[in-house]
């Protein structure tokens, strides 16, 4: 693919609101709550137990706004597969991202970290460019009224950057009390930034570098959707991105057992509609502060 082809993101194509004159809309994202009972409904035939799901009111009404087809380099103003992926982890695992302080690299849109933030006491947006990070200021701005959110600060964060964030009086920059806050960093998330090389390898590094300077934080969870190539010299079709992202997992762990790295099941329930697919995984990075814990885990789908 080149730089110049333009992208449309699989949820976009099922958009039935038009595109203004710049190439723009604005969806309305429902995520239909559903609550698994206490109580189960039997056992079925492989002896089981039958859990009992239940839908409940409306749900959490999003609007987004999000370019349509862009080139590669603005894929962060589209909403993909994996932000809702996340979105529903997030939401079927509430207990995870209770009260804590969060922060979400990549965030594009801004989808995940609205709904992060109804759990979150603090949620930081962060991504890199005034177009994307004005698009998710006014995406927080749209939303956070209309739902029970805790704070979101959209800032700027460059995964080439090795350092912390440091104060910068930029329209996105970090405050002395993003810095102090910071230090409470307790969780990190991403959503479909696994599709090229060196940003891959970029932002593993910079998970690496938060989770060892903030050292409260322990998880970082990260939902993808692996992308095929059919290649000449291989005779077959490959997942070129999703393949590099593992070689930088395996990297991170390295030969210290510092970090833990984890696939986790993806058979919780879909709130938000979309299809998820067999290609869509969840990675859970951890750090590791025992001895003799296997290091490199991977959790078959349910």
């Amino acid at each position: 693919m080149n730089d110049s082809d333009l992208v449309l993101s699989d949820v976009h194509v099922r958009c039935t609101e038009k595109p203004n004159e710049r190439g723009v809309a604005v969806t309305r994202f429902v995520a239909k709550i559903i609550e698994e009972s206490d109580d189960d409904a039997g056992i079925d035939e492989d002896g089981d137990t039958i859990v009992k799901r239940r839908q409940r009111g409306e749900g959490i009404p999003l609007v987004i706004e999000h370019a349509m087809a862009t080139r590669l380099k603005d894929v962060g103003q589209q909403v993909w597969n994996g932000a809702l992926l996340m979105a529903d982890f997030i939401l079927s695992n509430k207990d995870l991202f209770i009260g804590t302080c969060a922060i979400e690299l990549g965030a594009g849109t801004g989808l995940t970290s609205l709904v992060l933030s109804r759990y979150a006491d603090l949620v930081f947006c962060t991504d890199v460019g005034d177009g994307v990070l004005s698009c998710c200021q006014r995406n927080v701005e749209r939303n956070i009224g209309e739902i029970d959110a805790g704070i979101i600060q959209v800032r700027a964060l460059n995964w080439a950057d090795p350092d912390a964030p440091e104060g910068s009086p930029s329209s996105f920059g970090w405050t002395a009390a993003d810095i102090d806050r910071l230090e409470d960093l307790d969780v990190i998330v991403a959503a479909d930034v696994i599709y090229n090389d060196y940003f891959t390898e970029m932002f593993v590094n910079k998970v690496r570098s938060l989770m060892l300077r903030y050292r409260k934080c322990k998880r970082c969870y990260v939902a993808l959707e692996k992308r095929y190539n059919f290649t000449i010299s291989k005779l077959d079709t490959v997942a070129p991105a999703f393949d590099y992202f593992k070689h930088c997992l395996d990297d991170l762990h390295g030969n210290d057992d510092t970090f833990v790295i984890e696939r986790l099941p993806i058979g919780f329930s879909s709130m938000f509609a979309y299809e998820r697919s067999h290609d869509m995984e969840l990675w859970c990075v951890y750090r590791n502060e025992s001895e003799g814990v296997d290091s490199r885990r991977e959790v078959s789908d349910v």
